[in-house]
């Protein structure tokens, strides 16, 4: 009896141990899954485990516009995910500034508005330069000089209307039209990139200047919180007209609302560009990405979803458009925004 008893004994003290083992593994795995040692794993065409790769963007883009990229990307690299984090550009500067506070940025890839907002960055030595073989196909007029820059995009301010509320003779037709109407509203310089660029723009620009500005502010135009919100409060009927990027106009309207888009005597284009983070998590996917973004399938795939690529016919045919220099600083930057906010925000 007392020699059965010691056999189930070493059998039960097996099993415990065969359990414990395997509950080892089994936290040990996900540990490191959890960690990022690990990637996510799939089945490859040959039948063979391997361990997925990732790449991270961080884009003002639109949700849906990233979206898109990313189901393309993926479909033409299986073995890769692409990550994304989608908000507005300055609460990605401030995501990036505080990532580098607590030990390193983690994306490979940056893509914001304007690049105005590429400044902080170029300053803090923060990009890499990279050679796209596809960088060479993009008109001269939207090339940067500094190869840590590549336009991939091209954005089209104009203005946003409420085909409810505004139409014919009624609607605006050049900027000097605006402060002729009430209901108008736009975003935030300090939060949109693409706003602080025509806010830049017209102000240097002689036919405009910052009496454009004061004009619109005695108008009584408004600031909303960024560019697809303004689309949305003119798509609502809370405003006549909103000065937006041109896919911003589209993207409201495939909503179903009653908005449609003018674009301006003068037009202000904003070569919009894509850069590669230095030191970044995934340097090679990064710059697949980077490459997959300027291709013909990639930018094909942006037009798809209301943007106007950086290369091809389209970028072509952009031949008449407000002249913009590059901002000088940072401090230039800032000295604008606090003009803006005692004029608009007070």
């Amino acid at each position: 009896m007392k020699r059965n008893m010691q056999s189930h004994r070493s059998v039960l003290l097996l099993i415990l141990g065969v359990v414990l083992c395997g509950l080892a593994i089994i936290s040990i795995e996900m540990f490191l899954t959890q960690r990022g040692i690990r990637g996510e794993r799939h089945d490859p065409s040959d039948g063979q485990e391997v361990l997925k790769r990732h790449v991270v963007m961080y884009s003002s883009l639109q949700e849906l516009q990233l979206e898109t990229l990313k189901k393309a990307f993926e479909s033409r690299y299986p073995d890769i995910q692409l990550d994304y984090y989608c908000a507005g550009t300055g609460k990605i500067l401030t995501k990036v500034s505080t990532e580098r506070q607590q030990g390193g940025i983690q994306a490979d890839l940056l893509w914001i508005g304007d690049p105005d907002s590429y400044i902080s960055f170029l300053d803090a030595d923060l990009l890499v330069p990279y050679s796209s073989p596809h960088a060479r196909d993009i008109p001269s007029a939207f090339s940067f000089s500094d190869p840590r820059l590549t336009t991939a995009r091209l954005i089209v301010m104009g203005f946003a209307y409420n085909t409810r509320l505004i139409n014919g003779d009624a609607l605006p037709a050049s900027w000097e039209d605006l402060p002729k109407i009430s209901g108008v509203v736009f975003a935030d310089p300090t939060s949109s990139g693409t706003m602080l660029y025509t806010l830049r723009t017209l102000c240097r620009n002689p036919k405009y200047g910052k009496e454009f500005w004061k004009a619109l502010a005695t108008s009584g135009a408004e600031v909303c919180s960024g560019s697809a919100a303004t689309g949305y409060q003119v798509g609502a009927g809370n405003y006549q007209v909103g000065i937006v990027p041109d896919y911003v106009a589209a993207m409201v309207r495939n909503m179903g609302l009653p908005v449609g888009f003018v674009y301006p005597d003068d037009l202000v284009v904003i070569p919009s560009p894509i850069a590669l983070f230095r030191d970044s998590p995934n340097p090679d996917e990064g710059r697949m990405l980077f490459d997959f973004i300027l291709s013909d399938e990639g930018q094909r795939v942006l037009a798809s979803v209301d943007i106007i690529p950086a290369r091809g016919n389209l970028s072509a045919a952009i031949n008449s458009f407000v002249e913009s220099e590059a901002s000088n600083s940072q401090e230039d930057r800032q000295k604008l925004l606090e003009w803006f906010d005692m004029l608009f925000i007070r």
